[in-house]
């Protein structure tokens, strides 16, 4: 199964190597903001504190309303990301690819198998699930001179999945509470491709995701609907796979 999915991958996304996580994606992407930039305030007298500076300098009252300033942005994250995956993966009946790596201390230090447990045993059994090496995004030097990637083990799991079968809003939700301390949590890194349309997906906290293909048209429906939705940084580099083709 993993054999099938680095062929698909080297037909479709000819630099997406499994042993390198960071690779898989895409020549065109869209990057989404979910859960907003707006960061919690506390401001007395007109003047904003600087409560992180000094977390005694909060009230309970400052206490309760970061708590559902934080609640509020994991719930909109996890509708956005929900929504944004229904609309890349709209044929409920298609089979999707995914790709699960698994760090031994998890990320953020949070390992648990909320995220396994979303999947049936059965179909667990009939993935292909090994410990591997991959790359890490720490680079080291050769004697060479020159720069490769430094090598970490992680368990990966590779399966495929009717999309409708898939618990979309646990496992986005278990995503956008990860980092920000909240259970269930999600702390695997998990990749989703569509073969039939070529369109990726990836979550990768409660900030944002990615949506990405190989070429434009497939994924400018995403680009028209949800325009106001782009994080706004990005958005002179992707404005640019779109407008005017």
């Amino acid at each position: 199964m993993r054999d099938e999915l680095q062929t698909y991958l080297d037909t479709v996304f000819p630099d997406a190597k499994i042993e390198s996580p960071h690779s898989i994606f895409g020549a065109v992407h869209i990057r989404f903001e979910l859960g907003g930039d707006e960061p919690f305030k506390i401001i007395r007298n007109g003047v904003e504190i600087e409560w992180w500076n000094d977390k005694r300098r909060m009230t309970k009252v400052d206490k309760v309303n970061r708590e559902n300033h934080n609640k509020k942005r994991v719930s909109r994250a996890t509708q956005r990301a929900t929504t944004l995956f229904n609309e890349t993966f709209d044929n409920p009946e298609t089979e999707i690819w995914i790709l699960i790596y698994e760090y031994p201390d998890g990320l953020f230090n949070n390992l648990n198998d909320y995220l396994i447990n979303q999947f049936s045993p059965d179909l667990i059994k009939s993935f292909y699930d090994k410990n591997e090496l991959v790359d890490s995004q720490v680079m080291i030097e050769n004697q060479d001179g020159s720069l490769i990637s430094e090598k970490t083990e992680a368990r990966l799991i590779v399966g495929k999945i009717k999309a409708k079968d898939i618990q979309v809003s646990n496992i986005l939700n278990g995503i956008a509470n990860n980092e920000m301390g909240y259970e269930p949590a999600v702390c695997q890194d998990i990749h989703f491709l569509d073969p039939t349309t070529d369109r990726g997906f990836y979550m990768y906290d409660d900030r944002g995701c990615y949506i990405w293909s190989n070429k434009a048209e497939k994924i400018k429906h995403l680009y028209d609907k949800r325009n106001n939705w782009i994080v706004d940084y990005h958005r002179p580099e992707i404005d640019k796979y779109f407008i005017n083709k």
